[in-house]
């Protein structure tokens, strides 16, 4: 759901820059958006094209995705391809490019903030830095004492 309102949000953007006139809204992005993630996520994997017998690496399956949609951007531009919506789609590439470099690790700082919220403020535990301070403490005493 997040990477078909980004990459919306990312085709709009490029439409507008493009100057285009037209808006069109869809699926395809998020799809171009889990395709990307995938492929920079496990760059070395391989998979057949088209048909052909060679395999090829996920990582110039990624780059040849990127590369057709510049050109048909230019096509778009150029007035040549108005029935494909290729900002929306690079918009779908770039979001799932940053959320498979930035965005797995962003998204676990956030939940585990949230879920050390939950269980301070909610359930009342003590924090975890808590139990160190404590279990720290205790290995003092301990080599102190003896």
């Amino acid at each position: 759901m997040v990477s078909a309102v980004a990459a919306n949000f990312i085709g709009l953007f490029i439409k507008t820059a493009l100057r285009q006139k037209y808006s069109s809204y869809g699926a395809s992005g998020a799809l171009l958006s889990i395709l990307a993630y995938i492929f920079n996520k496990f760059p070395n994997k391989q998979m057949k094209i088209f048909g052909s017998e060679d395999k090829v690496p996920f990582k110039k399956c990624f780059f040849l995705l990127l590369i057709v949609e510049l050109i048909g951007i230019f096509l778009t531009v150029s007035g040549i391809v108005t029935a494909i919506d290729h900002p929306l789609h690079l918009g779908g590439l770039i979001f799932g490019f940053w959320f498979a470099i930035a965005g797995d690790a962003l998204m676990r700082r956030w939940s585990d903030y949230v879920l050390e919220n939950y269980r301070t403020h909610i359930l009342k535990e003590p924090k975890e830095s808590d139990n160190l301070l404590t279990k720290a403490a205790d290995e003092i005493m301990k080599r102190i004492a003896i």
